[in-house]
């Protein structure tokens, strides 16, 4: 029986253990996906100050970083999960329905996104295929996200320091008084 890192064996019980849906409020939500895409984004900064060359698995972490960090703006704007679960992978569409809910404007994002968008169009990114790709340059790319990171965090944070002053605010407001002696 295979043995995990903690020492801990593998078997069905052990594997409903490490996956539990945890529920989320759409702001919770938004800001999970920022935080994770903001690991890719650290990874792709880390390999191309590295300068290592592994064009397309550091691809993939740019193409999946700027998926996600779209998605938790239109989660931070109020859309379900299960709505952007149908938005798929499809950078454009997604981008698009960003762009309908007022997401500030970056130089070069849109190019950057068509770009990545068509070069992945058969998962380029994920599987070997016959094309040979022709990719913009790595630090070019990093600096597009980093102004754009700039820009949707603050909104992204926003959504939920509302969510959690509104909760405050309502338990706050339901706490019985104390009785006052006069």
């Amino acid at each position: 029986m295979p043995v995990f890192g903690d020492g801990s064996r593998w078997c069905e019980e052990t594997m409903t253990q490490h996956k539990t849906k945890i529920k989320q409020s759409k702001p919770q939500f938004s800001n999970s996906l920022f935080n994770l895409s903001q690991k890719y984004l650290g990874l792709f900064r880390s390999i191309v100050k590295s300068k290592i060359e592994y064009p397309l698995p550091t691809y993939f972490l740019l193409f999946h970083s700027i998926e996600l960090t779209l998605k938790s703006f239109l989660a931070a704007k109020g859309l379900d999960e299960d709505t952007l679960k149908k938005t798929s992978h499809k950078l454009v569409d997604i981008f698009q329905l960003c762009k309908e809910n007022n997401l500030p404007y970056v130089e070069q994002l849109d190019k950057l996104i068509d770009f990545l968008f068509e070069m992945n169009s058969v998962n380029d990114f994920r599987y070997p295929s016959e094309f040979n790709l022709s990719l913009p340059h790595s630090n070019e790319c990093l600096a597009i996200m980093e102004v754009f990171v700039k820009k949707v965090g603050p909104i992204i944070n926003h959504a939920g320091w509302v969510e959690f002053v509104a909760e405050h605010n309502k338990s706050f407001l339901n706490v019985e008084q104390a009785p006052t002696n006069t």
